[in-house]
């Protein structure tokens, strides 16, 4: 004979939505208070003071069309480096991207018929 599968418990969506914001509390609660370190997203946590800033920003970046009809686009990736004062220190080369675009990369206008 197989095992019985108990129904699952329902549940308001009150209930849900409550439970939900209970337990982001209680996590944010840890990590401020309990001496966890849980990562919000896209943080990272360090108990060390940042010793430089950094900025990364696009340059030279070109869209050029295909011989086959599509587009290419080139463009380098730079960080700047400051320290905590602000000071500029130096500025990085950190990758340059070629790619294929699967799409055209300009937006068409409207015809005035079109409107």
């Amino acid at each position: 004979m197989g095992a019985v599968i108990p129904k699952p418990i329902r549940r308001s969506s009150l209930r849900l939505a409550l439970g939900k914001r209970y337990y982001i509390l209680k996590r944010w609660a840890f990590w401020l208070f309990g001496g966890l370190r849980f990562a919000r997203v896209g943080a990272w946590i360090s108990d060390a003071p940042p010793l430089f800033i950094y900025e990364v920003y696009e340059r030279e970046h070109i869209m050029q069309p295909g011989y086959w009809g599509g587009y290419t686009r080139h463009n380098l990736l730079r960080r700047k480096k400051y320290d905590m004062e602000g000071n500029l220190l130096d500025d990085e080369y950190v990758v340059e991207n070629h790619a294929i675009m699967m799409y055209s990369p300009f937006i068409e206008e409207k015809s005035a018929s079109n409107a």
